[in-house]
């Protein structure tokens, strides 16, 4: 059975283009690596609840908005 393809996460990229910040620079500010944040955008991993929140104060938005569903499972811390 093949692996689902991952999304990437359109809604997240497009929030940190609009500031003109790096991948570098918003896991900076959220306390994860490059790599970690990158996966988030990618659709690769999920951020867990206390990054989820992190990004949300950053970009001052929701998780909804960001393109995350909380509906479904975070990714663990």
């Amino acid at each position: 059975m093949k692996k689902a393809r991952s999304q990437a996460n359109d809604a997240l990229i497009q929030a940190r283009r609009r500031r003109g910040w790096t991948e570098g620079d918003v896991a900076a500010q959220v306390s994860v690596d490059r790599k970690t944040y990158c996966r988030w955008e990618l659709g690769k991993q999920k951020p867990g609840l206390r990054h989820l929140r992190r990004l949300c104060e950053l970009f001052g938005t929701t998780p909804d908005t960001l393109g995350f569903d909380l509906d479904e499972s975070v990714g663990g811390e």
